[in-house]
Parts: C-alpha cells; structure tokens; sequence
C-alpha cells in the first residue's frame, strides 16, 4: 500500500467512509473512535476503530450498517474491508470493535481459475500435425 502522506492532514481527525461492495457510499461513520492504521508498505496494512450503538442517547447513523465485507474508505489512506466487526455490550452500552483490510490484500489471497480448451493434434499430411481447439 503506497501512502501519499503530503495530502494528510494529522491535526483533523480521519473521516471513515462506510460504502458498500459497488462502491456507492452508505454514509460517513463520524462517531468513530480510538481509530488506529497500521499502513506498512511490503505487508497487510490494518485498520481498527470502535463505534458505539449511542452518543448523547441519541442512535448512532450507519451503526447497522456496519457489517463484515462492507468497505470503509480512510480518506487520503485507502480502502479497506471490514472483516467480521465484533458487538460488545455490558447491558448499558454497546460497542462494535471493528477490523478492515486493504481491499488490494483481499483481491491478492483470491486464486483464479482460467479453463483451458482441449487442444486435439490431427493427422496432416507426411507425418505433420495441425493443432486445432475445441470450444
């Protein structure tokens, strides 16, 4: 993950963008908190952050929303996929500890198949072979 770090502004605290698998924004998780990026450049980078189920009594926007496989954008940094967000509760509070990957590492540790047609050799003329595919 290459990190242009002149475009980051360390005095503003980072906005997370929750958007689902297309791309298409769900909403900004503002209520993000203890947010934390491991950004390494040859390894996995990691994002953590906790959002709470209520600030203020008041519902936290996008809390449902925040599943496992859903993307959340750290602007200027990247994207990252949330891997099973973990809810804790002590019947007072809920929290959902939340863990995203690069969506590079992701596209990387996926194995892809590509079927080859069978080649036939045929007979030709004077001992020569054609090489034909089947589809």
């Amino acid at each position: 993950m290459v990190v242009d770090f002149s475009k980051i502004d360390l005095r503003e605290p980072p906005m997370l963008i929750l958007k689902n698998t297309t791309d298409v924004p769900i909403g900004v998780l503002g209520y993000a908190m203890n947010i934390t990026a491991d950004i390494k450049y040859d390894e996995a980078s990691v994002i953590e952050f906790n959002l709470p189920a209520q600030v203020d009594g008041e519902p936290t926007p996008y809390y449902d929303a925040v599943i496992g496989m859903r993307i959340v954008e750290l602007q200027n940094i990247g994207q990252f996929i949330l891997v099973n967000p973990k809810e804790t509760g002590d019947g007072v509070k809920k929290i959902k500890a939340c863990k995203g990957i690069p969506l590079s590492t992701n596209l990387l540790s996926k194995s892809f198949h590509w079927q080859t047609p069978p080649i036939i050799l045929e007979p030709c003329y004077a001992g020569q072979y054609s090489t034909r595919y089947y589809p």
